[in-house]
């Protein structure tokens, strides 16, 4: 949803994580993410609509300015290529 070019993007691979706790911790959330896949993807998406067609709903005052970030992707990638 938060738009970020993908040459800023760095792999992690709970694999490698050394802290324990904070490894499993990832595992379970990642685990959480696979099962719901489709239901985070389904809420994201009305969010999202929500936000960009100003709905007059209390919690979208709270979402972040999906287009402004999606401008300011868009600039930093023209400028850093």
């Amino acid at each position: 949803m938060i738009p970020v070019p993908d040459s800023e993007l760095i792999l992690y691979e709970p694999k490698y994580e050394r802290n324990k706790n904070y490894k499993i911790l990832v595992e379970k959330e990642l685990e959480f993410i696979g099962k719901n896949e489709e239901m985070i993807k389904k809420y994201a998406s009305i969010i999202y609509n929500q936000k960009i067609n100003n709905y007059d709903v209390s919690y979208i005052k709270n979402v972040v300015d999906f287009k402004l970030l999606e401008e300011k992707c868009k600039e930093y990638k023209s400028n850093n290529n």
